[in-house]
């Protein structure tokens, strides 16, 4: 019996293997001052964003040149990326005074404007061993909520060359991408 009882243990612990540690990454929002704003007496309301592709969640999403996909095992986003995305846009233009407020969706607050999202790529485009890029292009609605009409529409687009192509050289570049695309979206609002 003890013999037997061994034999189970030793089959249980070659079972169970030790798993690297996930890695988690995160962006981070900036501080951009605004020149002026016809808006600076105005609420705006960010809605979270929709995704066209992929859906929006925790997982880092690659793309190979070829077309084949997939996500990274020991890698996320310490976040959902929609959330990110979300805070990194609240936080930044909250920052930069464009607006008198500026709130997300669920706040209960009447806005005077809200800002809509829509994802259309976000991801790792790994092209060779050595090359790959930070993909991240997203629509921009603004609208007029008395009006309940679009008074601005603007796509960006941005390419970043990473630094590896690993999930933290993604995740770095990605950074980078998120600092042009608010800088811009300022600029434009």
């Amino acid at each position: 019996m003890k013999k037997f009882l061994v034999l189970i243990l030793f089959l249980a612990g070659c079972a169970f293997k030790t798993l690297p540690p996930l890695n988690l990454y995160t962006l981070e929002p900036m501080k951009v001052e605004a020149k002026k704003s016809k808006y600076k007496s105005k609420v705006l309301k960010v809605a979270y964003p929709i995704a066209l592709g992929r859906e929006l969640g925790f997982k880092m999403a690659f793309v190979y040149e070829s077309g084949k996909s997939g996500y990274y095992l020991n890698s996320q986003w310490q976040e959902d990326i929609g959330k990110l995305i979300e805070y990194t846009l609240i936080t930044s233009l909250e920052k930069a005074k464009v607006f008198k407020a500026v709130v997300p969706y669920n706040s209960i607050v009447l806005e005077d404007y809200r800002l809509e999202i829509t994802v259309n790529r976000l991801y790792h485009k790994v092209v060779t061993k050595n090359n790959s890029y930070a993909i991240l292009d997203v629509t921009l609605n603004l609208l007029d909520m008395d009006k309940r009409a679009i008074i601005k529409h603007k796509r960006f687009s941005y390419q970043i060359l990473c630094q590896s192509t690993n999930a933290k050289g993604y995740a770095k570049a990605l950074q980078e991408a998120m600092n042009a695309f608010v800088k811009d979206v300022i600029v434009w609002l």
